[in-house]
């Protein structure tokens, strides 16, 4: 899907309840979902269908001073997208969700 970030419901279509429910159900306890994109706004919209379709069991990892934003891809390797909007001086909006396992602990 290319979604039109100027409609605002096309910012809730990149996250559906499906595929957030396939990842909960296939990933092992504290297993991690990375989401990136240049538009603040479409990334904070992925995270809350993950958090809400996810009914407890995922959460933001935060770095320990309370910042959502990783400075740098985690991974060390950008996607094609990454490197455009990087390469015009854009901003990328990366964030960290875990999977929680509360019988785990």
């Amino acid at each position: 899907m290319n979604p039109d970030f100027n409609r605002e419901d096309h910012g809730q279509r990149m996250v559906q309840r499906a595929l957030v429910e396939a990842i909960i159900d296939l990933f092992s306890p504290y297993a991690k979902v990375f989401l990136f994109c240049n538009i603040e706004a479409v990334t904070i919209r992925m995270e809350e269908q993950f958090i809400k379709y996810g009914e407890g069991r995922i959460i933001l990892e935060e770095d320990g001073e309370g910042n959502r934003w990783l400075p740098e891809n985690p991974f060390e390797v950008r996607s094609d997208w990454e490197q455009y909007v990087l390469d015009r001086r854009g901003h990328m909006y990366r964030t960290i969700l875990r999977k929680v396992c509360n019988l785990c602990d």
